[in-house]
């Protein structure tokens, strides 16, 4: 398979990136007073444990801005995707399947589910006794022919790994980030499930999303450069968020 066809890959899965960016740097949340590093409590594990500690007394605030200035970079886009993982594969799964195989026909989609080396985890600080190897999901995508195999990852900040690193061949996500199991499914026998697993906000976040690919140009914004397209579909998503919120009644 050609460079250029590989492009196309991390191109259009690099636009859905920017959608899910937006929904992540739109969406609120109590801030982040501290985030401590905290003991292993698996001498086994060689991964660091952070807990984050909210403010549940103040209004919500958004993306990045919920936590403190002195948090780490790396630490503050980890915690805005703590959880997220599949929730993110869920919501964007269909688009991403159509997009590719619209341009790149014989092109698959299918759910990763992987047992994740993290660099770092977080942990409620209040949690239970053990901090087990995280389960993780990420897309795997297979391309026709001797094309190869590649995950895109749209949440992997969320274990101490680079933003840079969202997209891989598979191999060598593999040889990175496993730590033991790993699973590769059809979207019905894992995303199904999942729909009755998020909150309202979520599912109404998860509408705008998918509304948001439907509607979206895919030949102009495939034009643009990454920065412009982030900036774009932050926009664009905050808008349409803002239409789908719940209206406040007005009593007489």
């Amino acid at each position: 398979m050609t460079t250029q066809t590989v492009q196309v890959v991390e191109k259009i899965a690099s636009i859905h990136r920017s959608i899910f960016w937006a929904y992540e740097e739109n969406g609120l949340s109590y801030p982040i007073v501290s985030v401590k590093r905290a003991a292993q409590r698996n001498p086994g594990h060689k991964f660091e444990v952070y807990e984050p500690t909210g403010d549940y007394n103040t209004a919500p605030v958004a993306g990045k801005q919920a936590c403190s200035a002195d948090v780490p970079e790396a630490i503050k886009r980890g915690l805005m995707v703590w959880n997220e993982c599949d929730f993110a594969v869920q919501t964007l799964f269909h688009s991403l399947q159509k997009q590719l195989s619209g341009s790149l026909p014989g092109t698959r989609v299918q759910w990763l589910s992987v047992d994740i080396a993290p660099i770092f985890i977080f942990r409620e600080p209040d949690a239970g006794a053990d901090d087990p190897v995280p389960a993780h999901s990420a897309f795997f995508i297979t391309l026709p022919g001797d094309g190869g195999e590649f995950v895109v990852d749209f949440t992997i900040e969320q274990f101490g790994y680079g933003r840079e690193r969202w997209f891989l061949p598979f191999e060598e996500y593999k040889a990175m980030t496993c730590d033991g199991s790993w699973y590769i499914y059809e979207y019905e026998d894992r995303g199904v499930d999942l729909q009755n697993a998020f909150t309202d906000e979520h599912l109404r976040s998860q509408r705008v999303m998918r509304e948001l690919c439907d509607e979206v140009d895919w030949v102009v914004v495939q034009q643009m450069a990454e920065s412009d397209c982030a900036a774009f579909m932050k926009m664009t998503y905050r808008g349409m968020h803002e239409q789908h919120r719940p209206k406040k009644r007005a009593y007489a």
